[in-house]
């Protein structure tokens, strides 16, 4: 997965390590660099498919959803 691909959405330009949902930096530990990312609290944590689905399919698989996103979807 090559997660420095850059996106467009609107005028927004955005990349590997921004949130697919709210475009906002996801502190993806593997975006940093990290080669296996294994430290990032997404490694920690389940994703229902309900809100992957949520994910613009364009981005699907190439940028992780950010830790405020998914915390607002697990307190619906």
């Amino acid at each position: 997965m090559d997660i420095s691909i850059i996106f467009k959405r609107g005028e927004k330009i955005l990349e590997g390590n921004h949130c697919p949902l709210c475009g906002q930096e996801n502190q993806c530990t593997k975006a940093q660099g990290e080669e296996e990312g294994l430290s990032c609290w997404c490694y920690h944590v389940q994703f229902s498919s309900e809100l992957l689905e949520k994910i613009p399919e364009k981005r699907r698989g190439r940028a992780c959803i950010c830790k405020a996103c998914w915390q607002k979807w697990c307190d619906k």
